[in-house]
């Protein structure tokens, strides 16, 4: 797959829910993306070799079953605790490249300025085994101030012998909640400029403005939350920097906890993509089944932005509204709004960047529709 097509890139957590999203999106829009796969952390207390080993096998099922027999794709290990090792004292990383070279999923492996040497280690025997490109993930941290990012940058492929390879930064700014945004974006657009200067084959600008959780909405309620990542990377492509492709989180906080259920009950619900919003509709504690979901899907399916079935995930709320024998679980729920979200920001990606990469700088703004 030519990445020159790929204007957007999911940034998706190794769970089921989100990895099922992937698998049952449309052929077009798989070819459209490059997802990057967050290796999940491991749960607390877990550090035998072999325990380690078996969270990182079921990790790479995962993107297994999102991602086989498609085109590249980012992995990083970034939440995965530095200290931990897979049987023999094997590095995640290299246990986790290994398993996808296995199944030959030609994954790019992910890059940044604060991994610590044995990371950096492992990058290296990987390149060296054969990978074609590299991804550099950059907090916000790291670009205030840009002056000399560019060689900071190409130190790091230095040490991990990575400087003849194709190379992929990813700016990765998190949750937008608590940030100034014209602040945000005016660090970004000063850094840019440096990072042009390593001639990257693609530039990623992703960011989160999905709450943390549903306790800030009553029971039972339609609520509506601003898609302010989508807003910010628009300010950046308006500002001329069209080379600039849009990644996200969807609908999922890029600080994912994975709660016990058996403790936490959390609420049904549904977190639906519009063109600058996400509907939030917010059901009550849910226990064993989801039935409350033909309710909550009706609500939606009266919302005028509402689709209809014009992705898997969107067939699966019409069926919802209409009556399903079954609704599934929590987990399924995550599938069916993430992969509208995708399919719906992918189609929109692709629209705004046809129409800005057609005008000048001087240009009217494109429209979000």
């Amino acid at each position: 797959m030519s990445t020159e097509i790929a204007n957007y890139s999911p940034f998706v957590k190794t769970k089921r829910g989100e990895a099922r999203a992937l698998k049952e999106l449309d052929g077009r829009i798989k070819r459209a993306i490059i997802p990057m796969f967050d290796v999940l952390a491991l749960n607390r207390g877990v550090v035998a070799e072999a325990d380690v080993e078996k969270h990182l096998e079921k990790q790479v099922r995962m993107i297994n079953l999102a991602w086989l027999e498609q085109g590249p794709c980012y992995v990083d290990l970034f939440d995965v605790h530095p200290n931990a090792r897979a049987m023999n004292g094997v590095h995640p990383l290299e246990f986790v490249g290994a398993l996808l070279g296995k199944s030959r999923i030609p994954f790019i492996p992910v890059a940044g300025l604060g991994r610590d040497v044995n990371y950096l280690v492992a990058l290296r025997s990987l390149i060296a085994n054969g990978s074609s490109a590299i991804a550099v993930r950059l907090e916000v941290e790291d670009l205030l101030l840009p002056v000399g990012l560019d060689s900071k940058i190409q130190k790091l492929l230095g040490q991990i012998g990575a400087e003849q390879l194709t190379l992929h930064i990813l700016i990765d700014c998190r949750s937008l909640v608590g940030q100034d945004a014209d602040k945000l974006k005016n660090v970004i657009m000063a850094a840019l400029p440096a990072l042009r200067l390593l001639k990257p084959s693609r530039l990623v600008l992703s960011a989160s403005s999905m709450v943390a959780d549903a306790n800030g909405f009553k029971r039972n309620s339609v609520n509506r939350i601003r898609r302010d990542d989508l807003s910010l990377w628009l300010g950046v492509c308006h500002a001329g920097f069209t080379d600039v492709c849009f990644g996200d989180y969807g609908v999922i906080h890029p600080d994912y906890v994975d709660l016990d259920p058996r403790v936490i009950k959390p609420s049904a619900k549904i977190r639906y993509t519009t063109s600058s919003e996400w509907i939030f509709v917010k059901g009550f504690q849910w226990v064993k089944d989801t039935s409350q979901h033909h309710g909550l899907s009706v609500e939606l399916s009266q919302c005028r932005e509402f689709r209809g079935a014009d992705s898997w995930g969107g067939d699966y709320i019409e069926s919802a509204a209409a009556g399903r024998a079954k609704y599934g679980t929590l987990e399924t729920w995550v599938t069916v709004d993430q992969n509208a979200h995708i399919t719906l920001t992918s189609r929109q990606v692709e629209r705004i960047l046809f129409a800005a990469r057609q005008t000048t700088i001087s240009s009217p703004k494109v429209a979000a529709e």
